[in-house]
């Protein structure tokens, strides 16, 4: 496993790759929409400096809207609010994460709520 840092350099390496020979067939899409909210949960757990996250967040963002990752950009979604103190906006995510039945995937997070 790499360390958050080693991790970053990782995450902008592969987005960097992307945005150089961009693809919009939906396994590439998934795979860096995977990437990019693995990366965002590893921010974290790991108390990463908010430019990490904001390097995610903005990644994911850039994608282009795909069906195929609506739920990665909607988590990202929730790690933008969780940054900036948006308590609004992160209990309307929480919502629909309990409506569609995804909040599993955030539940650990949403519970111990530490902050970036």
């Amino acid at each position: 496993m790499l360390d958050i840092d080693s991790s970053y350099i990782f995450f902008k390496k592969a987005f960097q790759s992307f945005k150089n020979h961009p693809s919009n067939d939906t396994f590439t899409l998934q795979a860096l929409g995977y990437l990019g909210v693995n990366f965002l949960m590893c921010c974290y757990y790991y108390n990463a400096p908010k430019e990490y996250y904001q390097t995610a967040i903005e990644a994911v963002h850039s994608l282009p809207i795909e069906p195929a990752i609506g739920i990665e950009k909607l988590l990202t979604n929730y790690f933008e609010a969780l940054v900036n103190h948006d308590k609004t906006r992160k209990a309307r995510i929480v919502q629909d994460l309990k409506e569609t039945g995804y909040y599993s995937i955030i539940r650990d997070i949403d519970n111990q709520e530490k902050g970036c």
